[in-house]
């Protein structure tokens, strides 16, 4: 073996670093999904509170045009 020999790496051991480091991401990964799935408290990506206020503004939008529409009613009946 020349000189400096032993700080450069073969293709084979470059292989097996670059595996090793997908491996650890995907176990990484897998746990994450996991932690995911079996936590109770974790939401998906859903926030209640403005869910919640945009249904109460669509309810409102729609009350306020059937209002809307029997009072034209009414209107055109009174005419």
């Amino acid at each position: 073996m020349g000189v400096g020999s032993s700080q450069v790496m073969t293709d084979e051991q470059a292989r097996q670093v670059h595996e090793e480091a997908v491996l650890t991401r995907r176990r990484e990964l897998e746990k994450d999904r996991r932690h995911r799935i079996t936590d109770k408290s974790y939401k998906y990506g859903i926030d209640g509170l403005a869910l919640g206020a945009q249904l109460k503004e669509k309810q409102d939008a729609a009350a306020e045009e059937a209002a809307h529409d029997a009072a034209f009613d009414e209107m055109r009946l009174n005419t």
